[in-house]
């Protein structure tokens, strides 16, 4: 990451600009798998939708059905879509401190942040809400009644509305720091409080033990955790790690 200018980080959240991300794509894994479209919702918590738009790409390679399936994009839709660095440009025409994405590991396999930080609104979910039994997009725009202006229409599963959701959510997010968190006030604040390893109360992992503590889960399901799930974040793998070492130890 480049190093970033004293302006930019001493920021107060209520005025930092977020650039909020979707992806859809041809599959999960990124050493083979491609970019169909990208979304982008440029937004601060202030002033709210600053910008938005989204752009087909041409992956370069055929759309497997059960991709369609989700998204509903066919190779018809993007053989004449442009490339990822050309629906990257138009993101970049505005000015912007930060990405935001849901499973930001996800969307930012697949893209370059070009140097940015990256904010991951799952993550911040689980450590500011950890009781919910679910922290999917969809799963708290229904638990918490999340109204999401300009997404009425638009269909399903693609990325725009999913980029629309997931800045509403900021939003409350941002808002729920002020009274759970009121010590961060900054984007440097925010940054650095993200990048350190928080240990999660609950379990959301696999079926058997989801919602239940983390003391509360055998110690053959941590290890089966640490060696088959691929996608674990910071805060799931530091957890993991903590609570084996506290009943092995």
């Amino acid at each position: 990451m480049s190093p970033l200018n004293p302006s930019f980080l001493t920021k107060h959240l209520d005025e930092a600009v977020f650039c909020v991300l979707d992806t859809e794509t041809t599959g999960f894994d990124p050493r083979v798998d491609a970019v169909l479209e990208v979304a982008g919702v440029h937004m601060s918590l202030r002033h709210g939708v600053l910008h938005r738009g989204s752009w087909l790409v041409n992956p370069m390679r055929p759309i497997p059905p059960d991709a369609t399936e989700v998204h509903g994009l066919t190779d018809q839709d993007v053989a004449n879509a442009g490339t990822l660095t050309q629906a990257m440009e138009h993101l970049h025409v505005h000015a912007f401190d930060v990405w935001v994405a849901h499973h930001a590991g996800f969307d930012f396999g697949f893209v370059d942040p070009n140097g940015k930080p990256v904010l991951c609104t799952l993550r911040l979910a689980r450590r500011l809400w950890p009781e919910l039994p679910a922290h999917s997009n969809q799963a708290l725009r229904k638990h918490w009644g999340l109204q999401v202006e300009g997404a009425d229409g638009l269909p399903a599963h693609r990325a725009e509305p999913d980029a629309l959701v997931t800045a509403e959510l900021l939003r409350l997010e941002l808002l729920t720091l002020r009274t759970q968190r009121p010590e961060i006030v900054t984007l440097a604040d925010l940054l650095a409080w993200m990048d350190q390893p928080f240990i999660l109360p609950i379990c959301h992992l696999g079926k058997a033990h989801r919602g239940k503590p983390w003391s509360e889960v055998p110690t053959a399901f941590l290890h089966w955790a640490l060696d088959h799930c691929a996608d674990l974040d910071l805060d799931q793998l530091t957890t993991l790690q903590y609570h084996l070492a506290v009943k092995e130890g």
